[in-house]
């Protein structure tokens, strides 16, 4: 294999690489959108974790909370009959975030 093939392999490697990474991205909103409505409804809510739990298990796409957080909100700015609020838990004392 000669140099220029090797650098044309990478190279090729690197795209395709990217490619994905833009389809995950643009998978998580659809994703989250299957999520919350086959796992929660009004009397069911999911927290933030339980939905990256879910994109990890069952899609295998890692997301962070503020990104699943961003995405849900646009839902809501797209008029999904989401309701999201924001929990103090007792033990923690730390801001949690819900759907």
């Amino acid at each position: 294999m000669t140099r220029e093939t090797k650098t044309n392999k990478a190279e090729t490697n690197k795209t395709e690489a990217l490619k994905k990474e833009r389809i995950d991205k643009k998978q998580y909103i659809l994703r989250i959108l299957d999520i919350l409505r086959e796992c929660s409804d009004e009397i069911t809510p999911m927290s933030t974790k339980e939905i990256m739990e879910i994109l990890e298990n069952k899609y295998e796409l890692s997301v962070d909370r503020k990104t699943v957080q961003a995405n849900i909100k646009t839902l809501i700015a797209m008029d999904y009959p989401i309701k999201y609020k924001e929990t103090i838990p007792r033990s923690t004392g730390e801001i949690q975030k819900g759907v």
